[in-house]
């Protein structure tokens, strides 16, 4: 459903060179897939889900303490531009990150009550605003509905005073930050500007990603089959960017389409969207015919996933080495927790 819409688009591609190498790249994911799938049981994924999420918070707290005085426990320096933690100056997915496995990291805290919960929530939710990466704000309210709707099914309204002192606490936050970070405060209003209405300020509240988008149809209206190539929409940027398109203006043009769809319509065609919505039938499929026991088990992979998909919100680029690499070994440990026999034995397909 990924790889042979990807393989098709490079037989005419754009920059045949990426498309080729990505195509022969992403073939790794099948061997590390199948090796999570049949090599580790129930107890080992608890033990890596447990890892995974002591590794977030890990990262939370590291970004945190870039926030309050500069540098992290590493003696890396805040970047100008937002918190970047230990992703390095000029890496800023360090939101991203936190965000989309954000899920492990309180799937384990709630197995140790509410308060432990509501801590961890609070301070994610609090880092998460700092590093001020908006698309990073939208995955983590994805997370935060999510388990807020499954603490409640847990609990009833006994849960009511843990999510009264979260918000409390991330509202409290939020205030401060905005009032004492420039650069919080700047994101903040210019999110806000999407709500005045018109195509100036909507574009200006996505960071001028509506020429992107508008381009990427008409990219995809041109090459509507099997797509430019993967890969290869900075090549096709500018040949079907508008004449005062901001980002063709200095002849580079956009990188990726920042949105999940577009980028598999321009890059892959409908071959390729075709491919995206049959595997999410699979997965609901896989999903709808799992045991209570097994969707419990799979379930913080499923809301991180959920997370990395919605379709409201800007995105990185999937294709890419980083997300693609976060985003299968998701995809790898949602299906082991959906199969594996319930006795904790080896996986089954």
């Amino acid at each position: 459903c990924y790889w042979i819409p990807q393989f098709l688009s490079s037989l005419d591609s754009m920059d045949p060179g990426k498309s080729w190498a990505t195509v022969a790249a992403q073939l790794r994911f099948v061997p590390a897939g199948a090796f999570l799938f049949t090599r580790i049981d129930d107890s080992q994924r608890r033990i890596l889900v447990w890892l995974a999420g002591a590794l977030i918070l890990w990262w939370t707290l590291d970004a945190l303490i870039q926030a309050l005085f500069g540098v992290n426990t590493l003696a890396m320096p805040r970047s100008e531009e937002r918190l970047n933690g230990v992703f390095g100056e000029n890496n800023i997915k360090l939101g991203h990150v936190l965000a989309a496995l954000s899920p492990l990291t309180l799937e384990w805290l709630r197995r140790h009550g509410g308060l432990w919960i509501a801590m961890g929530f609070t301070l994610l939710a609090t880092v998460i605003l700092l590093i001020g990466t908006r698309s990073a704000w939208i995955m983590f309210a994805v997370v935060s509905v999510c388990y807020l709707y499954i603490f409640w099914r847990e609990s009833g309204w006994s849960w009511l005073k843990y999510t009264a002192a979260m918000m409390l606490l991330v509202g409290l936050t939020a205030t401060v930050s905005y009032h004492a970070s420039d650069q919080f405060r700047e994101r903040v209003d210019r999110s806000l500007h999407v709500l005045d209405g018109d195509s100036e300020a909507v574009n200006y509240a996505l960071s001028r990603r509506l020429p992107i988008w508008k381009t990427a149809i008409s990219m995809g209206q041109a090459h509507w089959i099997n797509g430019v190539g993967t890969r290869a929409f900075r090549n096709a940027y500018p040949i079907y960017a508008a004449p005062d398109d901001p980002w063709a203006a200095d002849g580079s043009g956009a990188h990726h389409a920042h949105q999940i769809f577009l980028e598999a319509l321009t890059e892959t065609g409908v071959i390729g969207i075709a491919g995206w919505c049959l595997g999410l039938l699979i997965a609901v499929r896989w999903w709808t015919r799992a045991t209570f026991e097994r969707r419990s088990a799979a379930l913080p992979f499923a809301i991180a996933l959920l997370s990395m998909l919605f379709p409201i919100n800007t995105h990185l680029a999937f294709f890419s080495t980083f997300w693609s690499i976060v985003f299968w070994w998701l995809v790898a440990l949602f299906v082991h927790a959906l199969a594996a026999e319930d006795n904790g034995g080896t996986p089954v397909a």
